[in-house]
């Protein structure tokens, strides 16, 4: 079997993201943005891991809609 393209082993589309961070714990985009990258990376779904707190959680979910 041959070895596929180095592009196509390297994709992320279709992949998931389980870890992410964004300004509300210790990472440098908000969740709007982390959710722009993840979709034109391809990503089929991801996940915001921020620390210490679930203030967020409102504002992730209405982003994420």
């Amino acid at each position: 079997m041959a070895d596929s393209a180095p592009e196509e082993r390297h994709s992320v589309r279709g992949a998931f993201d389980l870890h992410t961070h964004s300004v509300f714990s210790d990472g440098s985009c908000s969740v709007g943005e982390l959710i722009g990258q993840a979709k034109d990376a391809g990503l089929a779904g991801m996940a915001v891991c921020d620390h210490d707190s679930l203030s967020q959680l409102a504002s992730v979910r209405a982003c994420a809609r």
